[in-house]
């Protein structure tokens, strides 16, 4: 009868090779954990740019807010449900109302002529209440037909 001397090489070799298979496993694990957080900060910085953009657009949609005989007390804030599902996600506030420049003005009353383009900085400001705690700061600007006697305020 043989005895064969055995020095346990094979079982080193296999615990060696099952450390670095689960160092290889951690560092996936850690490596798509970053990432999806990347993803989901990407997506709430988009959504509140998003939001932002919504806000401008509703602020300019209404033509009383560029038709100004006084100055304006505020400048208002929107609840912007983005995913519509029936809870607001963001608030926009809109910061800035600038009157860039303006078309030709009546030479007596320094008025605005009839049906002349105005051009103005829109800026907004987004905030999540949510989890992301996204900001975002848009500008934007438009032209607007100002209808006669306006005037053009900047605040």
């Amino acid at each position: 009868m043989t005895l064969f001397k055995q020095s346990g090489a094979t079982l080193f070799m296999s615990l060696i090779m099952l450390v670095v298979l689960t160092l290889f496993v951690v560092s996936a694990i850690t490596t798509s954990t970053v990432n999806l957080r990347v993803v989901g900060n990407m997506q709430a910085q988009e959504q509140a740019e998003a939001a932002a953009q919504m806000g401008i657009e509703k602020f300019v949609s209404a033509q009383a807010n560029f038709n100004y005989m006084v100055a304006p007390v505020a400048l208002p804030t929107y609840n912007i449900d983005i995913d519509n599902d029936g809870t607001n996600d963001y608030l926009v506030t809109i910061t800035k109302q600038e009157c860039l420049n303006t078309g030709p003005l009546d030479p007596s009353s320094y008025l605005i002529l009839p049906d002349q383009n105005t051009w103005w900085e829109i800026t907004a400001v987004v905030t999540d209440s949510g989890a992301s705690e996204a900001v975002a700061k848009v500008h934007q600007g438009v032209r607007v037909a100002l209808p006669a006697a306006a005037v053009c305020f900047t605040i």
